[in-house]
């Protein structure tokens, strides 16, 4: 049976496993999220979501090379990250699912037609 886990308590596995920041929203707040891209269609029975984020060190701006690199290790630690909350969250009896930092874009956010926006 899962035990009441704070909001404190989260954030703090978040900044244990490496976030700078870390954030809860309820998923029922984000029902304006593309179809495929909304919690309840990851996970059901969604009740929060929990977004870790981190800084880029400001020396990555300096080319692409240096950018791409980090981007994809950022991407990496980012999703391990995810993992490690998302294992502790579980460790108390709730649901979780970890989602990649690298998830692909909807169409909606690459498509060429003229009107739509681009990424």
């Amino acid at each position: 049976m899962s035990n009441g886990l704070t909001s404190e308590t989260i954030k703090e596995y978040g900044i244990n496993a490496g976030a700078s920041v870390v954030g809860i929203a309820a998923s029922k707040d984000l029902i304006l999220a593309p179809d495929g891209f909304k919690p309840t269609d990851v996970l059901p029975e969604c009740v929060s979501v929990i977004v870790l984020g981190a800084a880029f060190s400001q020396e990555v701006f300096k080319g692409i090379p240096e950018y791409s690199e980090s981007r994809n290790t950022m991407l990496t630690a980012m999703t391990d990250m995810a993992k490690k909350v998302a294992k502790q969250i579980k460790a108390n009896g709730y649901k979780t699912k970890a989602v990649s930092a690298a998830c692909r874009l909807p169409r909606w956010l690459t498509a060429s037609e003229p009107d739509t926006l681009t990424a």
